[in-house]
């Protein structure tokens, strides 16, 4: 099974993701470790401090060295073979959902792997969390659920800068540009036009890079500042949309509801 960057992106930003438990495992060189499967009930983050090794899950085996992290859902069958001449050190960082929400997102099941273009701050997390998870106490606890977070976050920033092409750079800077002019009247095909892209190519690219459509990431910006226009002024609803480049205040309304939920009247009611 074939899983995107932003899929995963995507769970670990929507799931509520909470740490369990961390441990460390060595095994010697020319060792193989077998018969075990991974914990019931929650998942694993595989992450290499030493040497390399053949990490199987379920019968796909990962080669598993620096900067290669892998994902293990719960009861897979494991199965690990250190072929070098180094010893093979690594983490096991144990994390869970609510039961209510293992059927909803359907990566928490699955094994898969990410490479990151550097893994030292990983590392360095690690080795807090590691020392965190030591020691007893609520502040202890506050400090592990924390760096588990920055683990994860850092974990997707690594990936998303390894897979980083040229294209994502210019995507990066169509971006840039939408954040400074969405309070105008700009269309997809004028900026994928600026940056020399096929329309249809931009906002594939585009997907793949954000999550977003170019027209929803735009109305999102604009969204965003109508409830910080909302919230900060006396501005009518009219004024509003016409500096976020809406000529029809009735459609910025019907636009304004279906991405808050609420029209900017009852909005600006809520919040004052």
């Amino acid at each position: 099974m074939d899983i995107s960057l932003n899929e995963i992106i995507n769970y670990y930003a929507n799931a509520s993701v909470s740490f369990s438990n961390i441990f460390v495992a060595n095994l010697n060189p020319g060792k193989s470790d077998v018969g075990r499967r991974t914990a019931p009930g929650m998942c694993g983050l595989i992450i290499p401090l030493q040497g390399s090794a053949n990490f199987t899950l379920n019968n796909q085996t990962f080669a598993m060295g620096i900067g290669t992290i892998v994902h293990a859902g719960p009861q897979m069958s494991i199965k690990v073979d250190n072929s070098s001449k180094k010893i093979w050190r690594y983490v096991v960082l144990h994390y869970e959902i609510p039961a209510k929400e293992k059927e909803v997102y359907q990566l928490y099941h699955q094994h898969f792997s990410l490479k990151v273009d550097n893994q030292t701050r990983i590392t360095r997390y690690i080795k807090e969390l590691i020392k965190a998870y030591s020691v007893p106490g609520p502040i202890s606890k506050i400090t592990a659920r924390t760096l588990f977070h920055q683990i994860i976050e850092e974990l997707v920033q690594g990936a998303k800068r390894n897979s980083k092409s040229d294209r994502d750079t210019v995507i990066e800077q169509a971006v840039d540009f939408m954040h400074q002019h969405y309070t105008e009247k700009i269309s997809v095909a004028e900026i994928s036009k600026r940056f020399k892209i096929n329309r249809r190519r931009f906002t594939e690219l585009f997907e793949r890079h954000t999550g977003l459509n170019p027209s929803n990431y735009i109305i999102e910006l604009r969204m965003k500042e109508a409830k910080e226009m909302l919230r900060q002024s006396d501005l009518s609803i009219a004024v509003i949309a016409f500096q976020l480049s809406y000529d029809d205040p009735f459609y910025f309304s019907r636009i304004f509801k279906k991405y808050v939920g609420v029209s900017p009247t009852a909005y600006r009611r809520e919040i004052t």
